[in-house]
């Protein structure tokens, strides 16, 4: 899926960074011609994490697009990449509202003193939607052969005083983590492909 829809917005040079089963991932996709993309390989000898792979990445001049493998979206990459261009950024994080409802009643108080009651309230918060703009200066923050997160790279560009910026986004996303996630995407899956 996030192939297809990275060659229909005109990403044609994708790099697919695998460690365990990789052989199985690399017969499956080969060097991309049949997806007309143009595909790499980044093998990691040991696990690095969502992050720690950039290290390897060849020297790229313009900031590129990183998205986790787990991902299901309509987002349109080139309008994070934009954004990202727009404002400059060192880094763009890409957010996703996430809406929680509290089953109960809230009960505020001070004391023995009711200060307010909401019932069965909704929460919104930004979640991290596994989704990236990056520069080739990331690797700066990156340690050799070290194992790290992504967002453990934000927050070491964040402490240096770098630009982090954050785009929120309005379109369907799954992070496919649990099988009642995947039964979802599965779900979905086809729908989203037929309107990119």
């Amino acid at each position: 899926h996030i192939i297809e829809k990275a060659v229909k917005e005109n990403f044609n040079n994708i790099f697919i960074s695998v460690h365990y089963k990789h052989e199985v991932i690399q017969n499956y996709f080969g060097d991309g011609k049949k997806f007309n993309a143009n595909i790499k390989y980044i093998i990691e000898n040991e696990q690095l994490g969502t992050g720690g792979s950039l290290r390897l990445m060849p020297e790229i001049e313009e900031p590129f697009v990183v998205i986790n493998g787990d991902i299901l979206t309509k987002l349109k990459f080139r309008d994070i990449l934009n954004f990202h261009n727009a404002t400059a950024s060192d880094i763009t994080m890409c957010v996703f509202n996430y809406k929680i409802q509290n089953p109960f009643g809230v009960v505020k108080t001070d004391g023995f003193k009711l200060v307010k009651f909401e019932e069965k309230p909704l929460w919104t918060t930004k979640v991290n939607a596994g989704i990236y703009v990056v520069h080739n200066s990331v690797k700066k923050f990156i340690n050799k052969k070290e194992n790290i997160s992504l967002p453990s790279i934000i927050k070491r560009m964040n402490d240096k005083n770098k630009k982090c910026s954050v785009y929120t986004m309005s379109d369907i996303w799954i992070d496919i983590g649990t099988e009642k996630q995947l039964q979802k995407a599965k779900a979905l899956a086809k729908t989203i492909t037929s309107e990119m």
